[in-house]
């Protein structure tokens, strides 16, 4: 067991990661068995190193009393539950990526005045965005990129939003293209790694 999927990512967890994580499992296994948060709580035991030799599975299997078959089902469904876990921490660890992210339900859910609440806020966390680097060209970009599919209206005038949009993905992209070409050129003259340099010019 201790080569398993499940346990390697118990193992690669942090005190604080595994603390977030049982907080977050009783709501994201309601209506689950039951078995599967005695599971997490079973595995928590063997915390912080989980290499204790009686982390096999018969031992497991003996002391929630479920047979092997079972004890498989109850791993893979926790497993699962704990990627959940770490996708609603990263989510919500980036106050932009979440509001980002909202801004989508609300587009979905119909409701605009949320939407617009949670634009002002990526705005304003833009604005105080201390550094102009790749993190904030892609969040100027997804946000114009959001706006212009969300709120475009059927005009034949002048869109400034969709120019916006345009110019951010321009920023974003040749931002992006300098990164990758920087690192080829780097292995290039290190490994005389044959990379195609495509696009110098445009980056330039």
């Amino acid at each position: 067991m201790h080569q398993s999927k499940l346990v390697q990512l118990l193992k690669a967890l942090s005190s604080g990661q595994l603390r977030r994580c049982r907080q977050l499992l009783p709501a994201l296994l309601a209506g689950k068995p039951s078995e599967v948060l005695m599971l997490f709580e079973e595995l928590l035991r063997f915390s912080p190193k989980f290499s204790d030799p009686n982390l096999e599975p018969q031992t497991i299997a003996i002391a929630l009393k479920q047979s092997a078959k079972q004890l498989a089902r109850l791993q893979n469904e926790l497993l699962r539950t704990l990627e959940d876990c770490l996708l609603i921490e990263r989510v919500l660890k980036d106050p932009i990526e979440s509001q980002l992210r909202l801004m989508e339900v609300f587009t979905d859910l119909e409701l605009p005045k949320h939407y617009h609440t949670s634009v002002r806020r990526v705005e304003r966390q833009l604005e105080n965005y201390p550094h102009y680097d790749f993190d904030l060209l892609s969040w100027k970009f997804e946000l114009a990129d959001q706006r212009e599919r969300t709120e475009a209206d059927y005009r034949r005038s002048h869109s400034e939003r969709l120019q916006t949009a345009s110019d951010d993905l321009d920023r974003f992209y040749l931002a992006q293209k300098l990164r990758y070409l920087l690192e080829m050129v780097n292995l290039k003259q290190t490994f005389n790694v044959p990379y195609r340099t495509e696009l110098v010019d445009l980056v330039e």
